[in-house]
């Protein structure tokens, strides 16, 4: 099982979690204490009990926060502490510039499909006027 944070969407293996309304806050906490701490992926290879996860979040929870290297502390931990089945990853960073090169990116094409939409749908309408 992994869990994914990428700005404020999760993902459970690979699929984005849709966050239901009454939801939200619980998510935006969780996502939020996540990202002081640097971390944004956690994996559960295994079924962990109970003593193990305690032990897990309180490490987490004592993590030092902006820390780029918390999840290498954590996994040396993880495994220091002889707790298998758990893994925890880097927090993807993504900066404005990034998002901002991929929305003029995804701008261009939208532009291109609508105006191919907009002559499809012309070329299908001026196609029917000359049958009728």
């Amino acid at each position: 099982m992994l869990l994914k944070i990428v700005r404020d969407n999760f993902f459970f293996n690979n699929i984005r979690i849709p966050v239901r309304a009454d939801r939200y806050k619980m998510f935006k906490d969780f996502s939020q204490e996540m990202s002081k701490r640097m971390l944004g992926e956690l994996e559960f290879s295994q079924e962990i009990e109970a003593g193990r996860m305690k032990d897990f979040i309180f490490l987490l929870s004592g993590l030092e926060e902006g820390n780029e290297s918390n999840y290498l502390y954590v996994n040396r931990q993880l495994q220091t502490r002889g707790i298998d089945g758990i893994s925890v990853g880097k927090l993807e960073i993504l900066r404005d510039e990034d998002l901002l090169v991929d929305s003029e990116k995804q701008r261009k094409h939208s532009k291109q499909i609508y105006f191919k939409t907009v002559n499809l749908v012309k070329e299908v309408a001026e196609g029917s006027a000359t049958r009728n």
